[in-house]
């Protein structure tokens, strides 16, 4: 099959935190594979979690956390 990815807004970086919230244990790490354009929660939000940012493009950097970048030629 060929898979054809498409994309349209609507990330909310919120949604992921509130997930992890509920959670009864804690991750270790959250992982978060992104181009970056949302509006970044504050970093209290992690309640103490590393958060690593993986990003598309070198357009956008996370206030907190850490980043990595995917490199597209």
């Amino acid at each position: 099959l060929d898979i054809m990815p498409k994309g349209g807004g609507g990330t909310s970086f919120f949604a992921i935190f509130d997930y992890v919230k509920e959670l009864e244990t804690k991750p270790k790490a959250i992982i978060i594979l992104t181009d970056g354009y949302a509006t970044f929660p504050k970093e209290h939000v992690r309640e103490g979690i590393p958060v690593i940012w993986i990003i598309n493009n070198e357009d956008i950097t996370p206030p907190w956390g850490e980043v990595a970048r995917i490199k597209t030629e």
